[in-house]
């Protein structure tokens, strides 16, 4: 959609790089007043060797014959550029 915030991995007081924290960066000028948000469906970085280890049936989920069904999350984000749903 557009959100003025990204989510990143940070090691704080911790070396094991299997236990990172959760940061959120913003990725343009927020306006006071303005709901602080992140992209639900955000694109994991194609150098992360550790993200291919993850389970593909998740992202098979919501297809036909998958195993899992998956939930599907209306945004209302109100964004010209909304993909309409969240994950």
């Amino acid at each position: 959609c557009n959100p003025n915030l990204q989510v990143f991995n940070v090691f704080i007081n911790n070396i094991d790089e299997r236990l990172p924290r959760i940061a959120l960066f913003s990725t343009r000028a927020i306006r006071s007043g303005e709901e602080l948000t992140f992209d639900y469906k955000m694109q994991i970085d194609p150098v992360d060797t550790e993200s291919t280890k993850m389970d593909s049936s998740f992202n098979l989920a919501g297809l036909p014959g998958s195993p899992k069904k998956r939930i599907r999350v209306e945004c209302r984000c109100g964004s010209d550029s909304c993909r309409k749903y969240l994950f």
